[in-house]
Order: C-alpha cells, then structure tokens, then sequence
C-alpha cells in the first residue's frame, strides 16, 4: 500500500470497508446469539445479552495488546523494517496466549459470582452462567483472532481478518439453528446451544488467522521462530504502548460493570430492553469504527515514513465521512426507531422502553463516531495516554453519576440513563479534540 496524500482517500476506503464487515459480523456473533433466544423468552433474553456485555468487556480488557502489535507493525511496515515487524507480531501472540489463559480460568470459575456482582435476577444468573462457562472455554482463541488481526491490519491486509470473520460467522449462524432449537436431528440446547455455536466460531476463526499470519499474504510473513523464543525488549515495547490501552479498557470495564448494575436494578425489562439498544447501538458505530481502525493503520505507517503532515491529514478527512456517516445514523434512529427494535421481535413493554432509548441515541451518534475518530490517530502514532484520560474522565466522573442520577435519583429509569451516556459521549469529544490539537501525538517515539 503506498501512503500518499494523492492516494489518501483511496486508502481510507480500501483499508476502512473490510473492517466494517469485519467488526459488524464480530458484533453480530452476540447480536445473533441475542436474536436467536430470543424465541425462548424475555430471562433467555436478558441473560444472554448480559453474558454478552460481559465477554466483550473481558475480551476488551485482555486483547488490548492489539493496540501495540497494531502500531508497532504498522510503524515497522512504514519503515519497511520487515524483520521488527515479524517479530512484534511473534511477541504479541505469545503475550496474547498467555493472557487468554489466564482469562479462561477466571472466566470459567467465577462466571456465576459475575452475573450475581451485576444484580441479576436468579433465572438470568442461572441460564447465564450456562452460557458464560461454555463461551469461555474457548476465549483464548477469541483474543487471538483480535490481535492476529491487529496485526494484519498493521501490516495494511484488512480484508483477510474480514474474510476469516465471515466464515466464523457462517458456523455460528448454522450450529445456533441447529442446537438452540435441535433442528436436522441435533438436540435442542437452547441457551447452552448458542454458546456452543459461539465457541465453535471462536475456534474455527483463530485457526484461520493462524494460517494467514504464516501463509505470507500480507508484509507480515511469521516464521516458526517467532513463536517460541522471548524478545523482551520487544515486550517492552508492546506493553509501553498498550498498558495505557489495558489500562483505559479496565476502567472502561470496571465502569460498565457499574452502569450495567445500574441498569439491573431497574428489574428484567429494562435490562431487556437496554441490550437491545446496546446491540443496535453496536451496529450503528461500525462504519465509523472501520475508519478509526483504517486511521491507525494510516498514522503508524505515515509516521514511520515520517510524514507526520500526512498522518493528521488522514485523521481530518476521516473526520469528515465520519461526520456524514454518523448524522444519517442520527436520522435514521430518530425517523423509524421501532424499525431497528422490532428486528428483536421483544413484547410490547420492551419495544417500547427500547424504543423510547433509541431516540436519546440518535443525539449520541455524533460525538461518538468522531472520538473513535480522534482515538484511532492517537494510537496509531502510540499515544495511548490521553485516550486512557478521556475514557476515565467520561466513564467514572460523567456516565456513572449522571446516569445514578438521572435513571435512579430522579427517576427517569432507562431513558435517564441513555441521557447520561449522551452527555458522557459529549464530554469525551471536546476533551479528546483539544488533546489531539495540542499535538504530543506527532513527537511519539516507538
């Protein structure tokens, strides 16, 4: 891939639209499990798309080493240093295997004493647990498949991590028809049928990216070697630029934990209907996260050019198609809100609690997408310093009060809270903006 200013929106779009349908069927791995059990019931409901929330905030926390394999390979492949770059990758697997290990274990014990920190009913704790303990088996590989595309990403290959999570999807839509109902003579599972079709995908997606990463389709070719000897000055590096991440997507976590609680506390239908705005809400960034994973792409490799001129002007053209992307969102969800619910087929309380949120939602939109914006530039140059302050500041002294606040102190139940996440986003974008402008960013050493 050249890095020109002349080639910069082709770039944009080449390296943004694979990661779209990448990130959307990532998404839509819980989005279908959540459609699916949907049939059996508003607690089958509510506690698959609580276990949901609660494996993207652990796979969050645990694969940030992405952030520095992204970077690093990135700068390495723009200073056409292929041999740094194969080794950041090696590095970052290793400290990914170990990683996900660590988190299968917790995950597989605790998983009953998590759902009961979050408030949850006995029934949704029952049936979630069930799902938590099957899924997270099989996590490790989840963290692979987000590094390992990380990586080829770095190294300009978006389409490849797209192509592997298609395929993943495709089993997890097949073994979900097949075991949550027992069609084709397959037992009917029910909730333990999605995670199993949840896991299998898991699987089958990190032997794929296994393959790319050693079949030499990108820059980034691994060899055997780098899978078994340890560089610590390279892990040094990798931890340098993704601890801050680590650290940001554990505040992020521990926060969500504390906001879901809340949303609990509202009882069963507000928890049902809050995932399915957080799902539709999912869907809705996708397009503008593309561009935020295209920018760090961009930046790394135009800083390590050292067309540093280059790197800010790939954020602000982002920012612009982010702006138009994220207003259409804001419309949609304004003009036919019930549109986007009813695809949960929910019953008549839910639909319109649900509903009622996806109007806040539209005002979301905006400053949302353009933070992502601004956070991809930032940590495609390294700086994931002052992304790790924004989220702090939006998470634990915005979003969390506001929304105890507003949903529970003044009684607006869940629509107060959706007002609180509205504000947060807000808050976050003036923040971010006025770090990026300041420009410590463009003297980051990696």
């Amino acid at each position: 891939m050249e890095i020109t200013s002349e080639k910069l929106n082709r770039n944009l779009f080449t390296l943004s639209w694979p990661v779209i349908l990448e990130n959307l069927l990532h998404t839509a791995v819980f989005i279908v499990d959540t459609l699916m059990v949907s049939a059996l019931g508003t607690v089958a409901l509510a506690a698959v798309g609580l276990s949901g929330t609660l494996l993207w905030i652990t796979t969050s926390i645990f694969s940030v080493v992405m952030v520095g394999a992204t970077a690093l390979v990135a700068r390495y492949c723009g200073a056409k240093d292929s041999e740094l770059a194969r080794t950041a990758a090696g590095e970052s697997l290793l400290i990914t295997a170990l990683l996900g290990s660590l988190l299968t274990l917790g995950g597989f014990l605790w998983a009953r004493e998590i759902l009961t920190l979050m408030g949850a009913e006995e029934g949704v704790i029952q049936l979630g647990t069930t799902y938590l303990r099957i899924v997270f088996l099989s996590i490790s590989a989840r963290l692979f498949i987000f590094v390992g595309s990380g990586i080829l990403r770095g190294a300009g290959d978006s389409r490849t991590p797209m192509q592997i999570t298609f395929i993943a999807n495709f089993f997890n839509i097949l073994c979900n028809y097949l075991l949550i109902y027992g069609r084709w003579g397959f037992p009917r599972l029910e909730v333990r049928g999605a995670a199993f079709a949840t896991a299998l995908s898991f699987l089958i997606g990190a032997a794929l990216t296994f393959w790319a990463l050693f079949a030499g389709r990108s820059e980034v070719k691994l060899l055997p070697k780098n899978l078994v000897r340890f560089h610590f000055p390279m892990w040094r590096k990798i931890f340098k630029i993704s601890l801050p991440s680590g650290i940001e997507q554990a505040v992020m976590g521990a926060g969500m934990i504390l906001f879901t609680k809340i949303v609990t506390s509202l009882g069963t239908l507000s928890l049902a209907a809050h995932q399915i705005v957080v799902r539709i809400e999912a869907l809705s960034f996708m397009p503008v996260l593309g561009l935020s994973m295209a920018v760090t792409t961009l930046v790394g490799q135009s800083l390590g050019a050292k067309e540093t001129l280059l790197a800010q002007r790939s954020v602000e053209r982002a920012v612009r198609f982010a702006m138009i992307l994220m207003f259409l969102m804001a419309f949609f969800f304004v003009a036919i809100p019930q549109f986007f619910v009813g695809f949960f087929k929910p019953d008549g309380n839910v639909m319109v609690l649900a509903s009622i949120c996806i109007l806040i939602a539209a005002f979301e939109q905006l400053p949302f997408g353009l933070v992502l914006i601004y956070q991809g530039g930032l940590k495609g140059a390294g700086e994931t310093q002052s992304p790790m302050f924004v989220t702090f500041l939006g998470m634990i002294a915005i979003r969390l009060p506001m929304a105890y606040l507003l949903g529970i102190k003044w009684g607006l139940g869940l629509a107060g809270i959706w007002i609180a996440i509205t504000i947060d986003w807000i808050v976050r974008l003036g923040v971010i903006y006025g770090l990026f402008q300041w420009g410590k960013w463009k003297r980051m050493e990696v």
